[in-house]
């Protein structure tokens, strides 16, 4: 998610406890009615949507490789401390992930307002056309 976005924030949630959740593992939590691809790495906690922006294939079917996550359906690869795509076309939205003393996670959930989602649609839009409409034709 880019600083320039504005975003509605909704109160932290509880999703997990830390021992639960070992280094290098991912987890599928709701927040409220939004899927969540929780992450542990070596250096902390993160949130990303669990939608792939790409086509939306579920994150937590990927693979994690230090603090890069590559969606297993089209190879697209994110930095789960960003959400930076590092390989394909579209970052994917993360969330504030904490822990508190007892160990308990919490997440903030983030939602784009409708400017900035509608931003990305044109070239989610152009991407789609490209790759699949092609094949109709072949």
């Amino acid at each position: 998610m880019t600083s320039t976005q504005t975003t509605e924030t909704v109160t932290a949630t509880p999703v997990a406890h830390i021992d639960d959740l070992a280094v290098g593992s991912m987890k599928m939590v709701r927040v409220d009615d939004h899927r969540l691809c929780l992450i542990r790495t070596s250096e902390g906690v993160f949130a990303l949507d669990h939608a792939c922006p790409h086509e939306g294939y579920g994150l937590t079917q990927g693979a994690l490789d230090g603090n890069l996550l590559t969606c297993a359906w089209h190879n697209w690869k994110f930095r789960v401390d960003d959400g930076e795509c590092v390989v394909g076309e579209e970052d994917v939205t993360t969330h504030t992930a904490t822990i508190d003393d007892d160990g308990n996670v919490f997440v903030e959930l983030h939602r784009p307002d409708v400017a900035s989602r509608c931003r990305s649609y044109p070239r989610s839009a152009a991407h789609f056309l490209h790759y699949n409409l092609r094949e109709c034709f072949r």
